[in-house]
């Protein structure tokens, strides 16, 4: 059992990544028992280890934040982190 991290709805939530840095990233934000993204944001080619999003039009509530990360040659990788938005 994971416990959600509580973050303010006005704070970003962040991302903090090791080298070698994906290609591609999206961030997608979800009810825990929907499939379908409230928010999403695509990051093309980040160049830092720390990704920042605040999403917009999201209540307060839990959520699961679903990371998608795409190396070219290593393929991709999906990771899921339960939110608690306040």
């Amino acid at each position: 059992t994971y416990t959600p991290v509580a973050v303010t709805g006005t704070a970003p939530l962040r991302l903090q990544m090791e080298e070698p840095l994906p290609q591609r990233v999206t961030l997608a934000l979800s009810p825990p028992d929907e499939i379908f993204a409230l928010a999403t944001t695509d990051h093309n080619d980040p160049q830092d280890t720390i990704l920042e999003w605040v999403p917009e039009g999201v209540d307060p509530g839990d959520y699961v934040l679903v990371v998608l990360a795409y190396w070219g040659e290593a393929g991709g990788a999906v990771y899921y982190y339960p939110v608690t938005l306040q």
